[in-house]
């Protein structure tokens, strides 16, 4: 029997899941607010509308058989009342709410064993003071939510962050507070896929670097598979199943 997948966001990855899960008798379904996404040129199954309006999720759980995202800028709440009327929702919004902030992914990672940066979560009302405490010159600050494709990250110094509070400056507004992170120095960004089925069983892809534009703090390129050794391979690998272990979610995480 066909199963429907509901899918929140029309975008490059939808489409791509399109493409990869039609062969295998794997009926889709998107929700995405322009009729023109990416996920259009492949599939006509599509419903219009807003993945932070609830009652559009609850249309397309209507729909499907199970729910998934393919971006997190989705309503959690929304998935949550679905997943308790019966439309299982993976990965669990509880992921979700969790990779939507990167205030809490810093303390699940630290609540969990998994290595990270040195970190210090402000507000807007403590930022300065926070900023005036971190003891390193250069940091990187972080908006806790909303940022994307190298937006709501900065990589200042404290020069630069106090010219930028007394020009009252845009790129500091955040109502969800921020992210004080120690900057990596020499660091190479490395990805990998990490499938967890239903049943807890777990499948790694082979890493691949990302080679980052400096200026637009946009990613330029990808080397896969990876030019790192075979042992930083596996420490990557052990690291990424140890990040996603955690969540107690089946899903395809990266």
């Amino acid at each position: 029997m066909t199963k429907t997948i509901g899918v929140l966001g029309g975008g490059q990855l939808g489409k791509m899941l399109f493409e990869a899960g039609s062969p295998t008798n794997t009926s889709f379904i998107f929700l995405e607010k322009s009729k023109d996404c990416p996920a259009s040129l492949v599939c006509q199954n599509q419903l219009v509308g807003s993945l932070q309006v609830a009652e559009d999720i609850q249309l397309l759980a209507t729909k499907a058989d199970v729910l998934t995202y393919e971006i997190e800028h989705v309503n959690v709440a929304a998935l949550v009342r679905v997943e308790k009327d019966g439309t299982p929702v993976f990965p669990k919004p509880s992921v979700l709410s969790i990779i939507q902030d990167k205030g809490l992914q810093k303390e699940y990672y630290a609540n969990n064993g998994v290595a990270t940066l040195d970190f210090a979560l402000a507000t807007i009302e403590n930022l300065s003071d926070k900023v005036a405490a971190w003891p390193q010159d250069r940091f990187v600050l972080k908006h806790r939510k909303g940022g994307y494709d190298g937006k709501g990250v900065q990589l200042l110094t404290k020069e630069k962050f106090a010219a930028l509070l007394a020009a009252q400056d845009n790129s500091l507004n955040s109502e969800h507070g921020y992210v004080i992170e120690k900057l990596a120095n020499n660091a190479i960004e490395v990805s990998v896929i990490v499938a967890v089925a239903q049943n807890g069983s777990t499948s790694t892809y082979p890493p691949c670097e990302m080679v980052f534009d400096p200026r637009s703090n946009l990613m330029d390129y990808l080397i896969a598979p990876s030019s790192l050794s075979e042992e930083t391979n596996a420490a990557c690998e052990s690291l990424a199943l140890q990040a996603v272990k955690g969540f107690d979610s089946a899903g395809l995480f990266a």
